[in-house]
């Protein structure tokens, strides 16, 4: 009768121990789930090393300024781990100058892959990589061009999720741009070849 009692007494613990497990695991990969919207805002800066023709390095022109925008993703949780996509438009407010040239940075969007790992129920730890497309102008002698220039972003965040499905995250990016040549009336071509580094904080909802 003990036996069967202490087989019992198990079974019921083992039930007991896999209902209580079951949740906790099922809440943990749903917290991260599903389509999200969001906002973000930081702080932006490009440095930019420039080339005129002929070798003339004019080094020392970069940007700052106040970064915010809108984030839109999905992504999903499968053993503990996080992979989704996110795009992103932002309105960039970097704008800097050096001697008698100016830089102004102005709307950014792009798209990242992310990866990441669920350390608890609620925070998530990634990393993300991607394209980033961004519009500069630069004043350059009196006169001015602008271009949009593209390039491969990268950086990782945590998030934080709430039970009403409300997240919170840090995150840190730097985008390396390929170059490009800025074409001036009556000056010879500038080429400039900008790197940005930016922090962002972010609230959302995930439906």
């Amino acid at each position: 009768m003990k036996q069967v009692n202490l087989r019992n007494g198990l079974c019921a613990a083992t039930a007991a121990a896999a209902l209580l497990a079951g949740p906790s695991v099922a809440m943990a990969n749903n917290t991260f789930h599903g389509v999200y919207l969001g906002g973000q805002i930081g702080w932006a800066s490009y440095d930019n090393q420039l080339e005129q023709d002929g070798g003339v390095d004019l080094d020392g022109l970069s940007a700052s300024g106040v970064s915010s925008g809108l984030i839109l993703g999905t992504g999903t949780v499968n053993d503990g781990w996080y992979f989704g996509f996110q795009a992103n438009y932002m309105v960039n407010n970097a704008d800097g100058s050096f001697d008698d040239d100016d830089l102004d940075v102005d709307e950014s969007y792009g798209i990242d892959a992310r990866l990441g790992r669920v350390v608890s129920e609620n925070v998530l730890l990634y990393g993300l990589a991607g394209w980033q497309r961004t519009n500069i102008e630069v004043d350059f002698a009196g006169s001015t061009d602008d271009e949009d220039l593209d390039g491969f972003r990268f950086g990782a965040g945590v998030e934080f999720a709430t039970e009403d499905n409300v997240f919170f995250r840090l995150e840190y990016t730097q985008t390396i741009y390929s170059s490009e040549d800025l074409s001036y009336t009556n000056q010879e071509d500038i080429e400039v070849d900008p790197q940005a580094q930016a922090f962002h904080l972010g609230i959302g909802y995930r439906f």
